[in-house]
C-alpha cells in the first residue's frame, strides 16, 4: 500500500480498514487497488510533486481523503488515470466495496462534480504545494506572471475550498481528523 512508505504516516485504524477491503476484494475475485490514506496528517506527502511520483508506479489507486483534501483528492482522480476513485473517509466500508466490485483494472469510479466554488484545479495544487513548502508569495507572483495581490486571493480561495482559515492550518491538523468546514480563508 502507498500508505505504508516511509513517507507516509502509518494510521492503525487506516491500516486495518483498507486490509479488511483488501481481503474482501480478493474475496470477491477482483484485483486490489492501492488504499491510499489521503489525509491532513499525511499532507507533506500527498502534495502534487510527491504523491504523484510515487503513484505512478500503480495502476489502480484509491485514495479514501478526510474531509479537508476531499477536493484535492478529486482533482488528483480527474488529472490522472491510475487513481481509480476517491471515497470520503466516512463512506461506510459496504458502500465501498459495492463499489469497487464494479471496478476493473484501467476503469474510474464516476464521482459527483463538486461546484467550482469548491473544486480544486491542478494549478491550485500546486499553489498549495508551494504555499505549504515555504516559496515566498513575491516569486509565485513573479512565476505565475500576477500581482502579489492576487497570489494571496488564489491562496485564500484555496483555503477556503479546503475549509481551513489560512493553508498553513493543515500542518496543524491531527492526523485522522474530520472536522467540519471551517469559515472563510485567511493570508
Amino acid at each position: 500500500m502507498l500508505e505504508s512508505n516511509e513517507w507516509v504516516r502509518a494510521n492503525p485504524y487506516f491500516t486495518r480498514g483498507a486490509e479488511a477491503l483488501a481481503r474482501e476484494m480478493v474475496r470477491s475475485g477482483r484485483v486490489m487497488p492501492q488504499f491510499v490514506n489521503f489525509s491532513a496528517g499525511n499532507i507533506e506527502a500527498l502534495l502534487p510533486s510527491r504523491f504523484l511520483q510515487a503513484a505512478c508506479r500503480f495502476e489502480h489507486v484509491v485514495l479514501i481523503a478526510d474531509a479537508h483534501l476531499y477536493p484535492l483528492a478529486l482533482c488528483y482522480h480527474r488529472e490522472f488515470r491510475g487513481i481509480a476513485g476517491v471515497f470520503k473517509s466516512n463512506t461506510p466500508r459496504a458502500v465501498m466495496m459495492a463499489t469497487l466490485r464494479h471496478l476493473r483494472p484501467g476503469d474510474k469510479m464516476a464521482l459527483p462534480a463538486l461546484p467550482k466554488e469548491t473544486g480544486i484545479s491542478y494549478k491550485e495544487a500546486f499553489v498549495l504545494e508551494e504555499a505549504l513548502s515555504g516559496v515566498p508569495i513575491a516569486l509565485l507572483a513573479r512565476y505565475y506572471r500576477r500581482e502579489v495581490k492576487t497570489l494571496y486571493g488564489w491562496r485564500q480561495g484555496i483555503a477556503r475550498k479546503l475549509a481551513v482559515r489560512q493553508l498553513n492550518h493543515l500542518l496543524m491538523l491531527p492526523p485522522g481528523h474530520h472536522g467540519a468546514a471551517a469559515d472563510g480563508g485567511g493570508r
